[in-house]
């Protein structure tokens, strides 16, 4: 079972063992927009289409295979600061926000574009960069930041809500702004520039790697069988 969230909708799919494919069915949802180049979304629409579409898997495959686990692709750089709880504390920042565009020229005056792309793979930054808008909100909105446990990207709100580990996956991260393509890892140094406490963040692991078993609640909730399994994509 696939989850693929891109910029305006849910695909929600289902794949044989030997990713023979069966079925897939689109959920869309709307994007708020604001003057100041605001680009938000309520990030219950998120679970809501993925609820929709599985209502529809289920209503369509005939088959009698147990789903086995689930795989999750995303948009790049969409921005959910969320509690301990993974509750979110404010609408997700869709990667197509430009509100940062002031942190993004102080940033550059402080890191060297050729540094810059040399250890995040990036052509420059801007304003929609992860980096920009974690250091927007940090000086915009400090209660918000206070209050952060972690920053997720979209893939990683999702696997929290399924498996309740704050994870993300590396390849996500690769454009934020603030990973390091050649170790493999944060880029430190960026985070402390801008600011960023580097313990907001989650855990990065790899593609393809599990994360964990569905979280029986969910399971239930999702009409899914409890020994599903849940992976990065």
């Amino acid at each position: 079972l696939t989850f693929d969230i891109v910029t305006t909708s849910v695909k929600v799919s289902l794949f044989t063992r030997y990713l023979e494919h069966i079925c897939t069915f689109p959920e869309e949802y709307k994007l708020d927009t604001f003057p100041g180049g605001i680009v938000e979304v309520d990030p219950d629409q998120y679970k809501t289409a993925i609820r929709n579409g599985l209502v529809k898997v289920f209503k369509n495959y005939t088959g009698r295979g147990t789903i086995r686990a689930i795989a999750i692709t995303t948009q790049g750089e969409t921005l959910i600061p969320v509690d301990n709880c993974g509750n979110p504390l404010m609408p997700a920042i869709v990667w197509l926000d430009n509100r940062a565009q002031k942190q993004a020229e102080a940033l550059a005056e402080k890191i060297e574009e050729e540094e810059f792309y040399r250890v995040t793979g990036l052509p420059e930054i801007s304003g929609a960069l992860p980096l920009c808008k974690l250091k927007y909100i940090k000086e915009e909105l400090p209660e918000i930041y206070a209050k952060t446990e972690k920053f997720l990207l979209l893939e990683d709100y999702i696997l929290h809500w399924l498996t309740g580990r704050f994870v993300t996956e590396k390849a996500l991260q690769c454009s934020t702004g603030y990973f390091d393509i050649i170790n493999d890892c944060y880029w430190e140094k960026a985070l402390n520039i801008a600011g960023i406490d580097i313990d907001k963040l989650p855990v990065a692991v790899s593609c393809g790697e599990p994360v964990g078993n569905i979280l029986p609640n969910v399971a239930k909730e999702l009409n899914l069988p409890k020994s599903v399994t849940v992976v990065t994509g």
